[in-house]
């Protein structure tokens, strides 16, 4: 049976030389939630929410909302980057180049009688697509248009060619046939990528599991601590009932000299006690909080 986390609500002020505490019904089992107010994962949203923690919800809550389960999953989401990059080798290309080519070299022939309008324009267009596949093959569909028109003077270079269009078309493909043949190294490449990426999501699921184990650990260190806190509140109320029946027997002089300012030593040393235990308590509390990615206004029983 696992056995429920009851989380306490006890509350303490500390001045100088005193301590309050809540009422001792808190410290016996099955007492009201603790109402948290030290900071946690999350501020607080306003309305205050109950939860009953178990070892089991404690997993299911670290796994579904923990921060350490999205470090994780984030930390792990970059060996994605070689696969994709390995696989990008393999994506289809456009290539699109247009440009414009303007000679006017020929006005360095002319005679000086004739109008400077020498001249040769060509429009350049060129479009390719080309894909790399795992058998080693590239194959690329190319389409080009060379449009020219040209002016100048017959004297100097003869009659000007007329003005023409020049369009293109062709595939081309490449295979490889030594280092890479038919894609063994490219196949190669892109297993050793997926291989290495399911090998890291083995270790993401075992970093997982450290997540939940470092969740469940808190959980019973939580509980300890509060146990621990509840002991050390039922001998410090022992030590004030002794307190107490001391002074009276003090004030009847049945008491040895030296019995009350003993009794006044030990309630001291369990007065520390509690304060140690209780900021002990509430940093654990904190942590299991934090960890859990708990609401600040969350009361945990």
């Amino acid at each position: 049976m696992v056995k429920k986390l009851t989380l306490l609500s006890t509350a303490f002020i500390f001045s100088v030389g005193t301590i309050a505490s809540a009422q001792p019904s808190v410290i016996e089992p099955q007492s009201a939630p603790f109402s948290n107010n030290s900071a946690a994962a999350k501020p607080s949203t306003g309305s205050s929410k109950e939860i009953t923690l178990t070892q089991k919800i404690v997993a299911e809550l670290a796994l579904k909302q923990g921060y350490r389960t999205k470090e994780v999953n984030l930390q792990y989401q970059t060996y994605r980057l070689p696969v994709v990059t390995t696989l990008s080798a393999y994506d289809w290309n456009v290539n699109v180049a247009t440009g414009y080519l303007y000679d006017k070299s020929r006005v360095l022939l002319g005679s000086g009688t004739v109008p400077l309008e020498n001249k040769n324009q060509q429009y350049l267009t060129t479009a390719s697509l080309t894909k790399s596949f795992l058998s080693g093959t590239q194959a690329t569909v190319e389409l080009a248009r060379t449009s020219q028109e040209t002016d100048w003077d017959p004297i100097i270079a003869g009659p000007a060619p007329e003005n023409q269009t020049l369009d293109k078309a062709g595939i081309i493909l490449e295979q490889s046939l030594w280092a890479n043949f038919f894609g063994n190294a490219d196949r190669a490449n892109v297993n050793s990528a997926n291989l290495n990426y399911d090998a890291q999501e083995i270790l993401r699921a075992n970093d997982l599991e450290d997540v939940v184990l470092e969740a469940i650990r808190q959980y019973w260190t939580t509980f300890a601590a509060q146990e621990n806190f509840k002991e050390t509140i039922v001998s410090r109320d022992r030590s004030k009932k002794l307190v107490d029946a001391v002074k009276r027997k003090t004030s009847l002089g049945y008491s040895n000299p030296g019995d009350l300012p003993q009794a006044q030593a030990e309630l001291e040393v369990r007065e520390q006690a509690v304060k140690t235990a209780s900021t002990v308590y509430l940093n654990n509390l904190t942590t299991l909080i934090t960890l859990l990615n708990l609401d600040s206004a969350t009361d945990i029983k």
